[in-house]
């Protein structure tokens, strides 16, 4: 590939490995068993409570969205990582 060109095919190192699937298998039916949406919908409620005030900086945040355990605090300027980092 290096001195002729081509294409290198790469896949998830997991792809099709059987005890990946095996694991993954497990993985899902632990999941199915379990209560996992109402715990979502405690993660949500927490994440609504928590989350929603900041709203109030109005601003600085553009938006404070929640979505099942997945919440967003959306500004309205990036964020200066480098000088974060100082």
């Amino acid at each position: 590939i290096s001195h002729g060109g081509g294409v290198f095919m790469h896949g998830p190192t997991f792809m099709a490995n059987p005890l990946a699937c095996a694991i993954s298998l497990a993985s899902i039916t632990l999941l199915m068993q379990s209560p996992w949406q109402r715990r979502v919908r405690t993660v949500e409620q927490s994440l609504i409570r928590h989350l929603s005030p900041l709203a109030s900086l109005d601003s600085i945040v553009r938006e404070v969205r929640v979505l099942g355990a997945i919440g967003v605090c959306e500004l309205h300027e990036g964020l200066d990582r480098d000088g974060m980092a100082r």
